[in-house]
Formats: structure tokens, sequence, C-alpha cells
């Protein structure tokens, strides 16, 4: 997951053109970073909790 290209796409929109995102931008980008860590966590998780498959 590469979310540092949000922060460098803000950065290089303020300092070139002097705009910062729209309000629902600051509102979207954290639920979309803290959807994609969730997904991360829980897939670890299922992953730590998985069973076993024993071979018969």
């Amino acid at each position: 997951m590469d979310y540092s290209s949000l922060l460098w796409a803000i950065a290089a929109g303020w300092w070139f053109f002097g705009t910062l995102p729209a309000d629902t931008t600051w509102v979207g980008a954290p639920l979309i970073v803290a959807s994609g860590l969730f997904i991360a966590w829980r897939e670890h998780r299922r992953h730590i909790n998985r069973p076993k498959e024993v071979a018969a």
C-alpha cells in the first residue's frame, strides 16, 4: 500500500499550484487509509488463526 503518494500529491499541488484538496478529500483520504489498514490487519489475523490442515 503506497499512501505516501497521496501526501506527495498534496504537497506538490500546494507547492506548484498553491491549491489544497477539497474538504471532501480531507474526509475521504483518512477513510481510505483506515480501510486499507483494517483489511491488512484482518488478513493478518485470519492467517494467524487459520487451523492447519491435516493430510489424510
